[in-house]
């Protein structure tokens, strides 16, 4: 088993079902590559999961009145809930395609000398890994009006006292 766990975010606040399809093709790819996919999935109140069926027993439901700024506090909450045999986490957008079959080992292996990786060849933040000790103390940026969150986090990854020094953040 490899001690990496993938996590990703699902919200469909529009109600559009190409948005199914297309986590439905992001999970195949993953079960092809053979990684272990844990799903938060963000509904609104009075609505239910679409992908539940997708993802069996890794899948975690938050309701919300109101779909602002969850989307990396919903990762930060799913990242608590993870089994313990998993050293390392990456994060995905739902629709990230990773063409390289061996990701997951080149990704572990990357996380043993250094704290924040980026996965795949896309040139946005979607795509990212670090130490579970990086969720445990630090945790996704998760107040982001800016889309900017995830960049965020890579700088409070990479940068030992960026927190602390940075308390306007």
């Amino acid at each position: 088993m490899n001690d990496l766990a993938v996590i990703t975010c699902f919200l469909n606040f529009d109600k559009d079902p190409m948005r199914v399809q297309a986590f439905s093709q992001f999970k195949q790819s993953l079960d092809a590559q053979k990684a272990t996919l844990y799903t938060v999935e963000v509904t609104q109140e009075g609505r239910h999961s679409e992908i539940k069926n997708f993802c069996g027993d890794n899948h975690l439901e938050i309701k919300v009145f109101s779909p602002l700024l969850m989307k990396e506090n919903a990762l930060n909450v799913l990242s608590a809930t993870l089994p313990k045999e998993f050293k390392k986490i990456a994060w995905l957008d739902c629709s990230t395609v990773i063409k390289n079959e061996n990701w997951l080992e080149e990704t572990s292996k990357l996380l043993d000398e250094h704290k924040l990786v980026k996965v795949g060849e896309d040139v946005s933040w979607g795509a990212l890994a670090s130490d579970r000790e990086f969720f445990e103390k630090i945790g996704l940026f998760d107040l982001d009006f800016s889309g900017m969150g995830e960049y965020i986090s890579y700088v409070s990854a990479t940068s030992p006292n960026f927190a602390e020094e940075n308390s306007e953040v």
